[in-house]
């Protein structure tokens, strides 16, 4: 069985660098302290959807087609309209990188302390890669949706392990 993938993503509102560190088997704690992805979005216009992701096609992180896998993390909102939703997502690739489909999570929609976003899911059978993405979007027309939050402590796991997540 795969070790489970760690993805530990830190960076700071649109525009900025994001980085991430996909580890197989062992967390990472890093200076002592959480790694955590900052996202401060305000004047989302309407039907906008902001993203980032991990490493895509062949360079994402190997996994095995047609097997179930957990995808989890946290979701800490400090501020988010009524009208915008967060997401994480899995979008799946071919052995030479194409692109197959996208898994989306179950919705974070209300400000709160580590609200948890996870989904078992289920690898399409010619899925050799895959990338988290870290998804708000806005819904309605004519709002100027925000958001302000972190992702942190994401694990995409072979559901036959389901180890604990420690992040500082």
């Amino acid at each position: 069985v795969a070790p489970p993938t760690y993805i530990n993503a830190f960076g700071a509102g649109t525009g900025a660098v994001n980085t991430f560190q996909v580890v197989h088997g062992t967390p990472i704690v890093s200076g002592g302290g959480p790694q955590q992805l900052h996202v401060n979005l305000s004047a989302l216009s309407a039907g906008a959807v902001w993203y980032t992701n991990t490493p895509t096609g062949i360079s994402g992180i190997p996994v095995t087609g047609n097997t179930s896998y957990s995808l989890g993390g946290w979701v800490d909102i400090f501020t988010i309209s009524a009208h915008v939703d967060v997401s994480i997502n899995v979008v799946w690739y071919t052995s030479a990188g194409v692109g197959i489909t996208t898994t989306v999570s179950n919705l974070a929609t209300a400000t709160g302390t580590h609200q948890l976003t996870s989904a078992g899911i289920n690898s399409p059978s010619n899925a050799a890669f895959a990338s988290i993405q870290f998804v708000v979007t806005e819904l309605t027309t004519g709002s100027a949706g925000t958001f302000d939050g972190y992702f942190d402590a994401i694990q995409l796991v072979n559901k036959s392990t389901l180890p604990a997540y420690f992040d500082g």
